[in-house]
């Protein structure tokens, strides 16, 4: 089923890499790699679609269990 902690520690670690993106110089974000960008992209997408899939499967044991 579903893994709050895991989904939370991955969460937490997007957020520490915004964090150090939005607390850099602005040169630094010129300088930032496109790659990281890329992969913090994907580490988003990839929490958001383990999202869907548990709100999609607690909706059909709701549904379950009302009907």
């Amino acid at each position: 089923m579903f893994d709050s902690s895991e989904l939370r520690d991955e969460l937490q670690a997007l957020k520490s890499d915004l964090s150090l993106l939005l607390n850099t110089t602005s040169d630094g974000i010129f300088d930032a790699s496109k790659t990281r960008a890329e992969a913090l992209a994907d580490q988003i997408k990839s929490a958001l679609n383990e999202l869907s899939e548990t709100l999609a499967l607690r909706r059909i044991v709701i549904r379950s269990s009302v009907t």
